[in-house]
């Protein structure tokens, strides 16, 4: 009775080491950092996985991993749209008894920024307008500075012209 007791302690370690080892690689895989240009490649290798494993739990942490991916500060072509689409879809797959906040905060931060999207384009060309118009601006007033230098200096040219017609007229007038 003692071996088998011993057996199944043995059996029931190995079963929870296999099982932590399972979850730390998906993690591990979640949380890897990537450099700049391999986040299109990681990517396209998650997007085929979803492609290729229609409705298995494969595709879903694959879709989990494509959210983290786009909404990665790190990656250059970040993509909220898509983040919130592929969060959508891993939702309603994540397992029930865990009550994720992390997971529901990210849902509603992704809605909120695809709600303001159009604010926020709308504000970004309406800024780009301006931007255009204020350089517009400035080239003018370089152009009149200049031209403003040149006429002071017509005008003290004209100034000292005018005093040497003083100065000869009163000549004139004193002989």
């Amino acid at each position: 009775m003692g071996r088998i007791t011993i057996v199944m302690k043995i059996g029931f370690v190995w079963a929870i080491i296999s099982f932590l080892i399972g979850c730390a690689s998906i993690q591990e895989r979640t949380n890897q950092k990537y450099k700049a240009d391999e986040y299109s490649t990681e990517i396209a290798r998650l997007e085929t996985i979803t492609l290729k494993n229609p409705e298995t739990s494969k595709k879903w942490q694959a879709h989990y991993q494509l959210a983290q991916l786009y909404i990665s500060y790190k990656n250059p072509r970040r993509n909220y749209k898509k983040a919130l689409e592929n969060l959508k879809l891993y939702f309603p797959h994540h397992p029930t008894y865990v009550d994720d906040h992390d997971l529901r905060n990210w849902l509603l931060v992704l809605k909120e920024i695809q709600n303001q999207s159009p604010h926020i384009e709308y504000q970004n060309k309406k800024i780009k307008r301006l931007t255009t118009k204020l350089k517009k601006s400035k080239r003018a007033n370089h152009a009149l500075k200049k031209e403003n230098k040149t006429l002071a200096m017509k005008i003290d040219m004209l100034k000292t012209l005018d005093r040497r017609v003083e100065e000869k007229r009163k000549n004139y007038s004193s002989e």
